[in-house]
Parts: C-alpha cells; sequence; structure tokens
C-alpha cells in the first residue's frame, strides 16, 4: 500500500511545510530520492512523481523549497525590471556576450 504524508522539513531555522513524503507500506528501509521543483513550486506533479519512484523501491521527498514571504499578495508592492533600465545601443549576440554597436 502506498503511503503519502505531509512531511515538513527544519532547515536553518526556518520550516518548509509544505513537503510529501511517498513509500509503500511494509518496505525495508529504502534509498530517498528528493524531487525538486521547477521554478513555478512544488505542484501535484511532482508529489506524483515521488509516489511513483516509491512504487519503484524507493522513497519519493517532494519538499517546496521556497520560502513563504509577507511581499506576496502585498497589493501596493510593484516590481521592477532590470532591463527596463538598459542601454538601448546594448544587445546580446548568440553567446551571451555584450557587444556595443
Amino acid at each position: 500500500r502506498l503511503i503519502v504524508e505531509r512531511f515538513p522539513l527544519l532547515y536553518e531555522g526556518y520550516t518548509y511545510k509544505y513537503g510529501h513524503i511517498a513509500y509503500v507500506e511494509g518496505r525495508p528501509p529504502a534509498p530517498v530520492i528528493i524531487v525538486h521543483h521547477n521554478y513555478a513550486g512544488l505542484k501535484q506533479f511532482d508529489i506524483d512523481q515521488a509516489c511513483f519512484l516509491a512504487k519503484c523501491g524507493y522513497v519519493g521527498l517532494a519538499i517546496d523549497t521556497y520560502k513563504e514571504s509577507s511581499l506576496v499578495g502585498v497589493p501596493d508592492q510593484t516590481l521592477t525590471y532590470a532591463f527596463e533600465d538598459r542601454d538601448p545601443k546594448w544587445d546580446l549576440d548568440s553567446y551571451g556576450k555584450a557587444v556595443k554597436e
């Protein structure tokens, strides 16, 4: 029987509370494989991958490594983008080196 449980992780004084651990009940100890989310944070897909790994004989551990921020959702916060301040005479070539025209 596949078990999926919440798995909060404490690291350097901060609790990452949106983790999940997946394992098969009754199996002996097994290697743990960490499923790292993409830029958008932990999603159901990542938890499903941990479940797949558990069915393959491992323990799957999916943790959202982003810290919660009090700035998220605050209406008076504005974002600034560095590219808006760039010099239009500068451009990037195909290798990412800055070249002056």
